[in-house]
């Protein structure tokens, strides 16, 4: 009870932060989209731009829970995802253009790393995420969260800004 608590308590806080963000001058939009998945091997997840959005997507945090430990490792810029689209939760009432993909197809990134330790129960981790941007028109505008080969219960939730 008391880590359900804990949990729920941190969500509110990261829902606080990104609530507080859109209420300076320029609002940007805020979205989230989350995601439990059972045996995530190779199970990537993507936030990606689409080439025909003028919108710059800012990803805020991560939060990752797993049952066993493992590690998530950050990628940046891949060939373009297609596949398993997520629903994206509107925390402004506004429209995304972003896309979020589950059981990721994206190709191999021009950046990956770090590899994130998730303990296994507990908390989650917060992933700050702060300082990308998916600004540009190519199809290589994505972030992807990469989980290593695991038999357990994997629960991500993404964050992020768009103006």
């Amino acid at each position: 009870m008391l880590n359900t608590m804990k949990t729920f308590a941190m969500r509110f806080v990261l829902l606080f932060l990104v609530l507080s963000v859109a209420s300076a001058q320029n609002v940007p939009d805020s979205f989230s989209s989350y995601i439990a998945i059972t045996n995530p091997s190779s199970q990537a997840i993507t936030l990606q731009k689409p080439t025909t959005s003028n919108r710059v997507i800012r990803p805020q945090a991560a939060w990752v829970h797993s049952t066993v430990a493992t590690t998530v490792t950050l990628e940046l810029r891949g060939a373009a995802a297609t596949t398993t689209a997520l629903t994206i939760g509107s925390l402004t009432g506004a429209s995304s253009t972003a896309q979020v993909f589950s059981a990721s197809n994206v190709g191999a990134a021009s950046y990956s790393g770090p590899a994130f330790e998730i303990p296994a129960g507990g908390q989650g981790v917060t992933i700050a995420l702060t300082g990308i941007a998916l600004a540009g028109n190519a199809s290589t505008e994505n972030m992807t969260l990469r989980p290593a080969n695991a038999t357990s219960t994997l629960k991500v939730q993404i964050w992020w800004n768009e103006q």
